[in-house]
């Protein structure tokens, strides 16, 4: 007895669903635009998000500041230079770097310290520093990436010459420059302002 209730109410949610779709087929019939609407808007979607929209970075401006510009940092800039990903901008200070990232002239800067070969004890603080504008967390996540596996080729191209190379040991260090205490409605409300 307790079956019979479940099988009515599947036969139910049948019958609906397939007068749904009964409704929605007349409903296409009568009106010839949507089914152009039903035909044209996939292929168009397909074209659009398979050839006109690219998420890829490319020709990123990146700002390197190298402390040691004769040593062997200067491979890596030539590096960088070649990849279709980048194109370096060298700076001569850390803080002439940090202006092109605030004018928005940059989007990554990549400094490599003079010390960056020095054993573990000889260092404080980092030996390879990357500033990345986060206005876009994505694309910023991204050239990130790009830079990491640039530098680790590069480090593991020494290792293949025989040279003895530290790393890539990396601790990554957020320093928010917008919204230093991270509080979330600084970081909605401009957004909400401008969809007003």
């Amino acid at each position: 007895m307790s079956e019979r209730p479940v099988a009515v109410r599947r036969g139910v949610r049948l019958r609906r669903t397939v007068g749904f779709c009964r409704k929605e087929i007349l409903q296409i019939l009568r009106d010839p635009s949507s089914i152009a609407l039903a035909l044209v808007m996939p292929v168009l979607l397909t074209f659009l998000f398979g050839y006109g929209v690219s998420l890829d970075a490319r020709n990123v401006p990146i700002g390197v500041v190298l402390d040691d510009p004769d040593g062997p940092a200067r491979e890596l800039m030539a590096r960088l230079a070649g990849s279709p990903q980048f194109e370096v901008v060298s700076a001569s200070s850390t803080q002439a770097a940090e202006s092109l990232l605030r004018d928005r002239s940059v989007e990554a800067v990549l400094h490599v310290r003079r010390e960056f070969d020095a054993p573990t004890a000889a260092v404080v603080g980092p030996r390879i520093q990357l500033l990345l504008d986060g206005v876009d967390s994505n694309r910023a996540r991204l050239i990130g990436s790009y830079v990491d596996r640039t530098v680790a080729r590069w480090l593991e191209s020494r290792r293949a010459r025989g040279e003895n190379v530290r790393g890539p040991v990396a601790t990554a260090v957020a320093h928010t420059w917008f919204n230093p205490a991270l509080r979330s409605t600084d970081f909605l409300v401009p957004g909400l302002v401008a969809l007003v």
